[in-house]
């Protein structure tokens, strides 16, 4: 029994062994720390076990000494005392003491050992790895997640197995750790992964034994990388189109201080983007610009909405004009933060706007005003003369007219010149202005007849009126500094009366033959209408006489009026060829190819004029086309190419305004179309396309191939007339193409038939009516 006994308490004591040991004992060997259990080493489930047996063990052994006991002491009455219970009580209560202890540091064990698993669970979730390293660069430890990736690293330099390097990293977070003691973050590169990035928090700490360690806590950070990456991607994008856009654009606070600007913008107010940063308006402009900016934003930001308007903009003592959109910024609540701005130049664009202004109140003007003397021009006069005679008949009051004509104007015009002739135009003019009342409407009527239009007065006050007038120029002497003349006029007066005129027709016929009645007095004199019925001849031819004398001032006038309002239109052409470098006397040199293919196919001067003119100002319906279109080096969309086309129509209509260009107009119009139908604003073909326009598209095609665009290089002629050749019956009139190469050969031999023609050759020499060659080829060799 004792032997069994023996042999029990040294199966305890084995047992016990692990326990002390963990108890504070001795210690484990540091090489285990981490590393996987040695072979043959018992498991928690196994100890948990043998502690279990131990104890039942123990048990049974307490109950079987207990009963030995109360045996010998039942067989040993007599005896004293037992020592021996006592002895064994203690050794069975220091066992059972022993095994508990056993049994709590197993139950240790085990809890650290689930949290073990958990925290490596976590790990391996958000793809975090965990490693320990010592001093010299050990891996003492790798998380399983770690492990599957790289295996098992335990034992192996970080450097050499993470990084394929043979020496520690330049700036190692475990060496900077390791001094300072401190937490330090970084990133690193894992030149095992493909360089994969990865963010490394770096723990130092010490084990119970004094040895420092570090624990390192791994974050792929690839795809913050990648974001990161695609951040400064899409910011720089932003940040190329910020400065290559030629605007100019700035983003303020709620203050109105500058947040940023881009390069443009920086690069006018003279420094970099960075040094506007936190600055205010009134640090770059005057006060009243500076009040008017930051007012503007916060009307912008208080509203909420956004705002377009033109503004003044100076910078470097230069003013202009820009055109400024801002709209507020908002947070992600949002709130508005500040505001957003984007400006751009329309200097060029409001001169161009305001010239067309002036243009527009200038034609608006030579259709009232005659542009030699300063009065009003014929079509106002009629219109005032209609008003007048209105208001006359309403209240009845007296209405009269006098008609004014220079003596001897042709032979002025004839021996002095038309310069002289103006003078003395304006002259006269001067002095009906001076010599008529404020309530007096005075006009220049005809090439040398005035009008005065005199609302409350009678046929004889007219005259009277009229008398001093001509009397005030009888004296007058007109001098142009070489020669002086003196001027004479005769006056003719008609009145709303009763049994005379009783139309505007009838007050200017009447006054027209009072007027020949002073003149056929002798001039220099004034005749009233009633004077002039009575002192009529019988002869009436008279009135064939005075029909005849009208239709002569008539077309005279309508061919002054043409002039004059061609000229005016040449300011608005010029306008717009300034804008288009290429296009630099393009219509110029149209009117004169133009006059040359006219005069080629044997047109009357007349026609030759009309195509001139409509030449002149073919193009000034340009004047609204941008400038971007103009100067395209490409090909044009169907939607500017549509715009493109509307210049026709536009031109047409600024020229609708003139009464005295209903010849031209039709030739403008149509000189777009093709002769195959294909052309535009209407398409038509053939011969319902009006000759003059048919004659300007290849005088227009001819300018166009022969000079520089933007979109090519210009053509040499002998190469151009045969894309006329070509295009004869698709884009051109064949007749057309035909005295275009018939003038071009008559060039060549005016230049001795030798070489080829250029360009300058065709508007160096003035256009002359050529005899037809013999053939079309002839004038290619």
């Amino acid at each position: 029994m004792r032997q069994n006994v023996r042999i029990l308490f040294v199966l305890c004591a084995c047992l016990a062994a692990p326990a002390e040991r963990a108890e504070g004992g001795e210690p484990p060997p540091p090489e285990a720390a981490g590393a996987p259990a040695a072979a043959g080493a018992v498991s928690f489930l196994d100890l948990t076990l043998c502690c279990g047996a131990v104890l039942t063990v123990g048990t049974a052994l307490y109950a079987i000494v207990r009963r030995h006991a109360r045996t010998a002491q039942s067989r040993r009455p007599a005896a004293g005392p037992s020592a021996a219970g006592p002895r064994l009580r203690e050794r069975v209560n220091a066992i059972a003491g022993r095994l508990g202890r056993i049994i709590e540091g197993l139950r240790a064990q085990g809890e650290i050992k689930a949290l073990k698993q958990q925290i490596e669970f976590i790990l391996g979730a958000t793809h975090t790895g965990l490693d320990v390293i010592d001093c010299q660069f050990n891996l003492r430890y790798v998380d399983p997640e770690w492990q599957k990736v790289y295996g098992d690293p335990t034992g192996r330099k970080c450097y050499e197995y993470f990084m394929g390097r043979d020496c520690a990293c330049p700036g190692c977070g475990i060496t900077k750790a390791l001094q300072t003691k401190e937490v330090i973050v970084s990133e690193e590169v894992l030149v095992r992964e493909n360089n994969r990035p990865i963010q490394v928090t770096t723990k130092p700490f010490q084990t119970a034994g004094g040895e420092w360690l570090v624990a390192e806590v791994n974050v792929d950070i690839t795809e913050r990388k990648a974001s990161e990456d695609a951040l400064r991607k899409s910011e720089a994008r932003y940040r190329t189109l910020m400065e290559s856009i030629p605007q100019k654009i700035f983003m303020k606070d709620r203050d109105s201080r500058y947040a940023s600007i881009n390069e443009n913008y920086a690069r006018d107010l003279g420094i970099r983007p960075a040094d506007a940063v936190g600055k205010v308006d009134y640090d770059f402009f005057a006060r009243d610009l500076a009040d008017k900016y930051r007012a503007d934003d916060k009307r912008v930001m208080e509203t909420g909405q956004t705002d377009e308007f033109e503004e003044r903009y100076v910078q470097h003592g230069r003013e202009t004009w820009v055109q400024t959109l801002k709209t507020p910024v908002r947070d992600d609540s949002g709130q508005i933060v500040g505001v957003l701005g984007i400006f751009w130049d329309i200097t060029e664009r409001k001169a161009s706007a305001e010239a067309l202004r002036e243009a527009n109140r200038r034609l608006e003007e030579l259709a009232t005003v005659d542009e030699l003397t300063g009065l009003w021009n014929r079509r106002q006069f009629t219109q005032m003369l209609g008003r007048e005679l209105d208001r006359a008949r309403r209240t009845g009051a007296r209405l009269a007219l006098a008609m004014v004509d220079i003596d001897q104007f042709k032979s002025i015009n004839d021996a002095c010149g038309h310069a002289f002739g103006d003078l003395v135009l304006r002259g006269v003019a001067k002095a009906l202005q001076g010599g008529a009342r404020s309530t007096d409407i005075v006009a220049r009527y005809g090439g040398d007849e005035f009008m005065v239009l005199m609302p409350d007065t009678s046929a004889e006050e007219a005259a009277s009126a009229a008398e001093r007038i001509r009397k005030a120029l009888d004296g007058r002497r007109i001098s142009d500094g070489s020669r002086t003349m003196r001027i004479t006029v005769s006056a003719g007066i008609s009145a709303l009366e009763p049994g005379g005129p009783a139309d505007a027709d009838g007050l200017v016929r009447a006054a027209d033959e009072a007027l020949y009645a002073a003149k056929h007095s002798g001039r220099d004199c004034t005749r009233t209408f009633s004077q002039a019925v009575r002192d009529r001849p019988a002869d009436p031819r008279i009135n064939l006489r005075a029909v005849e004398r009208l239709r002569r001032r008539v077309l005279a006038l309508s061919r002054r009026s043409r002039e004059a309002f061609v000229r005016s239109i040449r300011g608005l052409v010029h306008a717009q060829e300034a804008r288009d470098p290429f296009a630099k006397c393009h219509s110029e040199n149209v009117a004169r190819f133009a006059v040359g293919i006219a005069r080629t196919m044997g047109l009357d001067p007349q026609q030759v004029s009309t195509i001139r003119r409509a030449a002149l100002i073919h193009d000034v319906g340009k004047i609204g086309v941008p400038d971007g279109i103009l100067w395209k080096p490409g090909a044009l969309t169907p939607a500017e190419r549509r715009l493109m086309q509307e210049h026709v129509v536009a031109g047409v209509r600024i020229l609708d305004q003139m009464r005295f260009l209903e010849r031209e107009i039709p030739i403008v119009r149509h000189h777009h179309e093709r002769y195959d139908g294909r052309g535009y604003p209407d398409n038509v073909s053939g011969e319902a396309i009006p000759l003059g326009s048919r004659i300007l598209a290849a005088a227009d095609a001819l300018d166009a191939i022969t000079a520089d665009r933007p979109y090519r290089a210009a053509r040499p002629v002998p190469e151009t007339l045969q894309v006329f050749l070509e295009e004869a019956g698709r884009q051109f009139d064949p007749l057309v193409v035909d005295a275009l190469i018939q003038w071009v050969c008559r060039v060549r031999q005016r230049l001795g038939g030798t070489g080829d023609v250029t360009v300058a050759d065709l508007l160096a020499r003035k256009p002359r009516r050529a005899r037809v060659c013999s053939s079309v080829q002839t004038s290619l060799r």
